[in-house]
């Protein structure tokens, strides 16, 4: 596999474009079955990197598989993370079934990084973890279908809250394996102090090219990120999360082999994350 990358700009736009070719070793078993999806209600699901100012909004978990019972969603956990507990006042979540709306309760605060429901190892940080972080237990989803959230975050200046979700799903074994929401498929709530917007507003996509690849071929994956904000960021941090499966000894492995391309070039976390750190953007 190898990686390359570009810097383009123009006047009101800044971009990032990687691109990643990677040889598909193992058949990823969950990438058939459920995906997790969070975005607001107003926006489009495969936008990404969702930034909403405090206040009131509709928070849609979506199920993005086919709808069928192999690919329901277990016991999906909504992850609420919080940078300082102190600037947050009040957080509320209430969830509507049929018309009838009801609380969320919160789990305890945590301090870490919260683990994944099957393997246990510790969820991907998505430049945010550790922090502290609660979850709500909302149930079960069946692919095709989504929860509707509607949550309200106040708080003072330099308030920042991050949604994720996770779920376990089952093989046909009955063995579990692990289900969340890809990294830039999530939702932060947040402001700058006194109350200005964010002069940095980041959007990143992922593409793959083909879609589907049988095992030994190549697949061409383009991750862009866009600074389509009034300022340049600074020691931005860029993380892509290696598909994980199973081997037949039940050993986590990566699904896709890579070797270190172009500039600008990776820098593996593990066998499982590659991360690229800009000085700028």
């Amino acid at each position: 596999m190898s990686i390359s990358g570009r810097f383009r700009s123009t006047s009101w736009i800044r971009r990032l474009t990687v691109m990643v070719i990677g040889v598909l070793l193992i058949a990823p078993f969950a990438s058939a079955g459920a995906s997790l999806w969070l975005y607001p209600k107003d926006a489009g699901p495969r936008e990404g990197g969702h930034v909403v100012p405090p206040g009131t909004f509709t928070l849609i978990i979506e199920n993005r598989s086919k709808d069928s019972e192999a690919n329901t969603a277990h016991q999906v956990k909504l992850v609420v993370a919080v940078e300082d507990l102190d600037v947050v006042d009040p957080l509320s979540l209430v969830r509507d079934v049929d018309g009838t709306s009801f609380p969320l309760e919160l789990s305890s605060w945590a301090e870490g990084t919260p683990p994944l429901p099957c393997s246990e190892k510790p969820m991907p940080r998505h430049g945010v973890f550790p922090t502290m972080y609660a979850t709500v237990v909302l149930g079960d989803l069946a692919g095709g279908e989504s929860f509707e959230i509607y949550v309200t975050v106040e708080g003072e200046e330099n308030l920042r809250v991050h949604f994720d979700a996770m779920a376990t799903g089952y093989k046909k074994d009955e063995r579990c394996f692990d289900i969340l929401n890809p990294s830039g498929h999530d939702v932060t709530v947040a402001n700058r102090p006194g109350g200005q917007d964010a002069c940095g507003r980041v959007r990143i996509t992922k593409t793959a090219d083909p879609r589907a690849v049988d095992l030994f071929e190549e697949v061409r994956f383009v991750i862009e990120v866009l600074n389509n904000g009034t300022c340049d960021l600074n020691e931005l941090v860029v993380q892509d999360l290696i598909p994980v499966v199973e081997d037949d000894g039940g050993f986590p492995q990566a699904a896709f082999q890579w070797s270190p391309g172009e500039d600008p070039p990776p820098n593996p976390i593990d066998k499982f994350v590659l991360e690229w750190r800009l000085d700028q953007l």
